[in-house]
């Protein structure tokens, strides 16, 4: 369905847990609190919202998902399929 309407395939649940993690929140009042908090700001600031360009949204997105991949994984696959 997010095809047809045009929006992108994505699943923010993990950017915001591991920003709870990386900050401490361990519970699920954290999520709670994170969830009602972007829910206002999605209904109060959705003009200013619209005023942000795609490229600058992209970019987040970019520095989420380098903040989110565990480097030294990547690595060991990396390296798993090189020639011995």
């Amino acid at each position: 369905l997010s095809g047809v309407l045009g929006g992108m395939g994505g699943c923010t649940t993990i950017g915001q847990s591991m920003m709870n993690l990386h900050s401490g929140g361990y519970t699920r009042l954290s999520s709670t609190v994170a969830a009602i908090f972007m829910l206002c700001i999605i209904l109060v600031a959705y003009p200013l919202i619209n005023l942000i360009p795609v490229a600058g949204l992209a970019g987040v997105m970019f520095v989420v998902t380098y903040f989110t991949i565990e480097w030294e994984s990547a690595a060991v696959i990396f390296g798993s399929a090189l020639p011995q």
